[in-house]
């Protein structure tokens, strides 16, 4: 399996800032519940004691999610997108998060 890492898998964002804390998030048709869980994770970075990235990765929705995300990471330079072209699993999708904030340049 291929992961998009830098720049980010669909178009635009990049993983380029430096972050103390990676929070890896996978979805899979979370259209309904991501601005909600987004806004709440977003109000706890602001209270951490350094700079956070959100790495939401994309296990192959079909709802709108990713268009979702794409979104916010318009609005919020933290959150980072890689996607997946099918739907691997939790694990797969963990494993792409951390390795995509690994292989990051910083």
């Amino acid at each position: 399996m291929r992961v998009a890492t830098v720049p980010d898998c669909c178009g635009g964002g990049r993983f380029r800032d430096h972050s103390d804390y990676s929070f890896v998030v996978p979805i899979f048709n979370e259209e309904e519940t991501l601005p909600e869980f987004y806004r709440q994770l977003a109000s706890m970075l602001e209270r951490l004691d350094g700079p956070a990235e959100i790495i939401f990765v994309d296990d192959g929705s079909h709802d709108a999610s990713r268009a979702l995300v794409l979104e916010l990471r318009e609005r919020d330079p933290r959150v980072k997108l890689v996607c997946f072209s099918r739907n691997f699993g939790h694990q797969m999708a963990i494993t792409a998060g951390s390795t995509a904030r690994a292989a990051a340049p910083w």
